[in-house]
């Protein structure tokens, strides 16, 4: 085999998978004429998409997988589905299996531009546009018949309706067999590439007496890392709900599950002889795990799915069991956090509304429930543990803007939280203390008529009025931090002259002090 990768550089952009330069702009093989398939060879990707191989993939993931990749099984109350063989948008049933569609919307002006709002409420347009037809012919191609897609089977007039489907984002990509990703277009106009009349950018092929050469095009983790699709914030969440993703790209088709990735371009899976006695697990994934930034292998059962408070028994505030397991949770959720306000948003107003599928999801799957205010992560022990919300709400409010970004107010949110501000974040690392260290004395939260409630007491279910995760002020007291130890110009990191100071404190005093400077950027 004969490589051909240009030189290596580096990749400086936030939230971007890192790939090697061999990755990105794939290789050159080289083969002797009469070479036989086989198990993980690179060879010619067909012009159009092979359906008998992806029905190869999805069979061995439901096969061999388990539950971690069958996602929800609760019903979704009041779906609607498009049927693909009738072209009517019809009402869900209990029995019925369904394939999302995570796709580029339009950008604010063409959606006013083109007015959707003005279409028949659960009708499809006509003509069709192009991505849909192409989506719907894909679902049908692999022996199913109903395909969700949000703009259409969401009756875009009706709030009450959009709000409630919105609140069940988890259970609809969760649920679904597995979703479409159109990761090549950047509107409902394109077409997915290999469907249809539409081919698939040329694959380079070279025939000589004797050999063959080809590249195998770039790795389909960098290709999609380069999309447009990679940076929408909407598709942040479809992507992480989803347990399986079928990937159109430019060069082919791409699908990852939660537990194995594929592609058309390297030979796998149909020269396996028995599939179910390989353990894929860790170990066939493709050399980037598209979803591995933030998707499931990110998240640590161990602190979320009750087995770690099998282990310690009842958890108590300020424990270090208790601490340890609140960090690492707080931890990999604001990493979540942190990608997902590095993407963008056609409107402003969804910016809770885009990653409330996340945040249910994990509350649904968590033990004791993770919960959140205004998309701050909080830990509720217990109905009557007071000290606990307080203490751990205090670690999620120490988030800051990045000095080098372009940040911009949304107003639709308090400005305490990420979610009232558009550009990326960072958020401070207490997992790597051994005790979770707040002086934050006392937390009151508002509510609309300006009344104060302690957090606890407010976020409790039922007790009051309000939306249960939204609140109008947080008032708190703590102690006073000298505005000496701080840099107020340029970059929010620590300012270099106090850096000694810094390193000189014990840990758990190092972590006070970050905790209080997280509440004074926030």
């Amino acid at each position: 085999m004969l490589v051909v990768t240009p030189k290596a550089s580096s990749n400086d952009k936030k939230n971007v998978p890192t790939v090697s330069p061999a990755n990105d702009a794939g290789y050159v093989v080289v083969y002797p004429n009469g070479t036989a398939p086989g198990l993980f060879r690179p060879h010619t990707v067909p012009e159009s998409f092979d359906s008998e191989k992806t029905r190869k993939w999805l069979q061995n993931c439901r096969d061999s997988h388990g539950s971690g990749c069958r996602g929800s099984s609760e019903t979704v109350a009041a779906m609607k589905l498009i049927d693909c063989e009738t072209l009517k948008i019809i009402l869900a049933t209990d029995s019925m299996t369904w394939v999302t569609l995570s796709y580029v919307w339009e950008t604010q002006e063409e959606v006013v531009s083109n007015n959707h709002l003005s279409l028949p409420p659960l009708q499809l347009p006509s003509p069709i546009p192009q991505l849909i037809s192409d989506s719907i012919a894909v679902v049908k191609s692999l022996g199913y018949r109903y395909l969700w897609v949000d703009k259409y089977c969401i009756d875009q007039q009706n709030e009450l309706e959009k709000v409630d489907h919105i609140n069940k984002m988890d259970l609809i990509y969760g649920g679904a067999e597995f979703t479409i990703v159109a990761a090549s277009g950047t509107s409902e106009d394109q077409c997915l590439p290999g469907i249809g009349p539409t081919k698939r950018s040329k694959q380079q092929v070279v025939e000589l007496p004797g050999f063959k050469i080809l590249s195998t095009g770039p790795d389909p983790t960098a290709s999609i890392a380069k999309s447009k699709w990679w940076t929408r914030g909407w598709a942040f969440q479809e992507a992480f709900l989803s347990p399986r993703k079928l990937v159109f790209a430019e060069h082919q088709t791409y699908f990852e599950c939660r537990e194995v990735s594929w592609n058309e371009s390297i030979d796998g899976l149909e020269f396996i002889e028995s599939p179910e006695q390989v353990n894929f697990s860790g170990f066939w994934k493709a050399s980037s795990f598209l979803m591995n930034l933030y998707m499931g292998r990110t998240i640590s059962r161990k602190y979320w799915d009750g087995g770690y408070l099998k282990q310690c028994g009842t958890l108590h505030a300020g424990s270090r069991k208790t601490d340890k397991m609140v960090q690492h949770r707080h931890h990999e959720l604001l990493k979540l956090v942190e990608n997902y306000c590095s993407r963008e948003l056609t409107f402003d107003f969804d910016s809770l509304n885009a990653f409330s599928g996340v945040l249910r999801f994990l509350e649904r799957n968590s033990v004791p429930p993770t919960l959140n205010l205004c998309g701050l992560p909080y830990v509720a022990l217990s109905s009557t543990d007071d000290q606990a919300v307080g203490m751990y709400l205090t670690g999620s409010l120490c988030w800051y803007h990045l000095a080098s970004s372009s940040i911009r107010r949304r107003s639709e949110f308090p400005s305490w939280t990420w979610a009232g501000w558009a550009g990326p974040i960072r958020s401070i690392r207490l997992y790597r203390a051994q005790r979770w260290v707040s002086k934050t004395r006392d937390i009151l939260l508002e509510d609309e008529g300006g009344h104060k409630h302690p957090a606890a007491e407010y976020l409790q279910p039922g007790r009051h009025s309000h939306a249960p995760n939204s609140a109008s002020g947080v008032n708190f007291t703590a102690r006073d931090v000298p505005a000496t130890l701080f840099s107020t110009v340029g970059d929010t990191d620590i300012a270099d002259s106090h850096a000694q100071f810094f390193s000189s404190m014990p840990r758990n005093k190092c972590v006070e002090l970050f905790v209080a400077w997280g509440l004074l950027v926030s």
